[in-house]
């Protein structure tokens, strides 16, 4: 950056008594601002300013960072020597002893203080981002301190500095010009040029900004945030790799567990087709023998009719017959009665009737021959009665037997549906237990193989509940059956009511299959959003790897800018070296000279020290006068 550009402000640290303000000045810049802390110097500032409108005063102390005695109360202890402008903030070292061989004790003053960072930041607060501005330091000694405590953005806003300083330190604070070129170098600064100060101690080094040291500066920070990244972008890469590739095996394993659970839903509904096959067979058999027997029992009951109107013609027979015989016949038609009732309650009860139809044939001996012959006939027609109700007893006993075959078969598919509902809840808790690690989604599943389970397990209690209930209403129809051919009606209605039940059994084992499709295409889905999910972090990868490709090309990119960057820096250093061996010969010459210097500035400071001791003396003469004219 050109350093004779028109600058916008110029800080002078340390303004003194204003010696170099017509230099100040002459820099041309629109806002001077001079930093002084000592009172009586400020008021010598104060008179050289006079009305200046762009000049500024600052009556403070600017400390580098953990200098400050007290945070409260914004103070520090400034050390004034008998020489004012030498007034520092540190103690002095052997090389002011040297220089001053009679140096004084300091005197301590407490001053108003301000962090130079943040005086610095207040004063850029209103000073835009495009302005130049330049900074003079002569700060006794506390010049280290103060540019060490400042961060190099705020340094680097200024285009050039002149710091005041020696070549051996003359305070404690350890202040020299190599620790100053050093600071400066590392902000992003380099030496132009040294002089000598108005005073003759010590000398004032300027620099100026290095616009190319700073970006190239600014770009190794970016080649390093780079690779940090990039190593970033490795190990988040390798990570994602690995994360892939555990996912891709858990995916396989779900891919088994599915297979499993397909295979086993399968096998699950071939044996629920099985059972309700055999269940429908056994259901058409038990109608079937049911359909038969309500035929038997019709064909019995048109029998036992035609029996009634035979035994009531035989009663008005023998009540044409002879009074004689009237006794027998009522006693016959009584033993009829008898025999109507015992033949409906029981095949044992035949026996007894027998007995005593032969008792009523040894009776009505002497009865009519019609009489007799009704009587033949009677026996004759409840033999056939007694075969007839052996067959029915025979076919009931067949029927028994079928539905303890069908109860049998029908426990067999129970059986086999329980085995086959544990097995697959067994796989189910094993499933679960896999895919809740991995998606949320099959939880539906989960659920949906609980109500399965449920549904089965409500569907073999209906189902045994069921087979009771059908043996129990056997027994009843057996026993009804004895007893009276209407209860063949409520035979008829309980088995409609079984045949309902292994209806809605069928149902239920439908909606259950049902829900077994439904949890295995939720499984399906869910394997789906799985594959989904790999994909995405499948293109997700790819977007890593493209963009670290991306990186790796910048930084080669700024790799070759910064190897070109060194080269001309590395011709710029070579250039330097030979400037520096002739400004070394200067320098020795300067030393030489500076060595005649010093011997002609200790003989001025001796000098001043006597003009010292008699302005003292003047003082006290003046006063004197003063207390004798008031």
């Amino acid at each position: 950056m050109n350093s004779n550009a028109q600058l916008q402000l110029l800080l002078v640290v340390g303004a003194g008594a204003g010696m170099e303000l017509p230099f100040w000045r002459s820099c041309g810049a629109q806002q001077l601002i001079l930093v002084e802390p000592q009172q009586e110097l400020v008021r010598q500032l104060a008179r050289a300013i006079q009305s200046d409108a762009g000049v500024h005063v600052e009556p403070v102390a600017l400390v580098g960072e953990g200098e400050m005695q007290d945070s409260t109360s914004n103070t520090v202890q400034l050390l004034q020597y008998a020489l004012i402008e030498d007034s520092s903030l540190f103690l002095p070292a052997q090389g002011m002893r040297r220089l001053y061989p009679n140096l004084r004790d300091p005197k301590p003053v407490d001053v108003e203080c301000r962090p130079f960072s943040d005086f610095l930041s207040q004063v850029f607060e209103d000073l835009p981002a495009e302005s130049t501005a330049a900074l003079i330091m002569d700060a006794s000694g506390a010049e280290l301190s103060l540019l060490r405590s400042v961060e190099p953005r705020l340094l680097q806003r200024f285009q050039w500095l002149e710091v005041t300083t020696s070549e051996e330190p003359l305070y404690a604070s350890g202040s020299s010009v190599f620790a100053v070129s050093m600071v400066l170098e590392e902000a992003g600064f380099k030496l132009e040029s040294t002089r000598v100060p108005p005073l003759g101690i010590g000398s004032v080094l300027r620099f100026e900004l290095d616009v190319r040291a700073v970006r190239l500066s600014s770009l190794e920070q970016a080649l390093e945030s780079a690779l940090a990244s990039e190593a970033e972008l490795k190990s988040a890469h390798a990570l994602m790799l690995e994360s892939c590739q555990q996912l891709n095996e858990q995916l396989a394993a779900q891919t088994r567990e599915l297979a499993a659970v397909h295979k086993s839903t399968a096998d699950l509904e071939a044996a629920q087709a099985a059972a309700a096959q055999q269940a429908k067979q056994a259901q058409d058999k038990l109608q079937s023998e049911l359909q038969a027997e309500k035929k038997l029992l019709a064909d019995t009951t048109a029998k036992l009719d035609a029996e009634r109107k035979a035994r009531e013609d035989l009663e008005a027979a023998h009540t044409a017959a002879a009074q004689q015989a009237k006794q027998a016949q009522d006693k016959l038609q009584s033993e009829l009665q008898a025999e109507r009732k015992l033949l409906s309650e029981s095949t044992s009860k035949l026996d007894a009737e027998r007995k005593a139809k032969a008792d009523l044939g040894a009776a009505h001996a002497a009865a009519a021959q019609q009489a007799k012959q009704a009587q033949e006939k009677l026996q004759s027609e409840l033999q056939a009665e007694k075969k007839l109700l052996v067959e029915t007893t025979a076919k009931l006993d067949a029927e028994r037997k079928a539905k303890a075959e069908l109860e049998d078969a029908h426990s067999a598919a129970a059986q086999q549906a329980k085995e086959a509902q544990e097995r697959l809840q067994s796989e189910l808790q094993a499933e679960k237990k896999l895919l809740a690690e991995t998606t949320a989604k099959l939880d539906a599943e989960r659920k949906a193989k609980a109500e399965l389970e449920a549904a089965r397990a409500a569907a073999a209690q209906e189902s045994k509940q069921a087979q009771d209930k059908i043996q129990a209403e056997l027994q009843a129809e057996k026993k009804l059956l004895a007893e009276t051919t209407a209860k063949l009606d409520a035979e008829q209605k309980a088995k409609a009511e079984l045949e309902q039940r292994l209806n809605a059994e069928l149902v239920q084992a439908r909606e259950a299959h049902q829900a077994a499709k439904v949890a295995h295409e939720a499984a399906h889905a869910a394997h789906q959003s799985s594959h989904a999910a790999h994909q995405a972090a499948e293109a997700a990868r790819q977007s890593v790897q493209q963009q670290l490709e991306a990186t790796r090309h910048e930084a080669v990119e700024l790799r070759a800018r910064l190897e070109a960057e060194q080269k001309e820096r590395m011709e710029q250093t070579h250039q330097l070296t030979e400037e520096l061996q002739r400004e070394q010969a200067k320098v020795s010459q300067l030393e030489s000279d500076a060595a005649e210097t010093q011997m002609r500035q200790a003989m001025l400071n001796e000098e001043l020290m006597k003009a010292e001791a008699q302005i003292e003396l003047i003082k006290d003469l003046l006063l004197r006068d003063e207390v004798r004219l008031t």
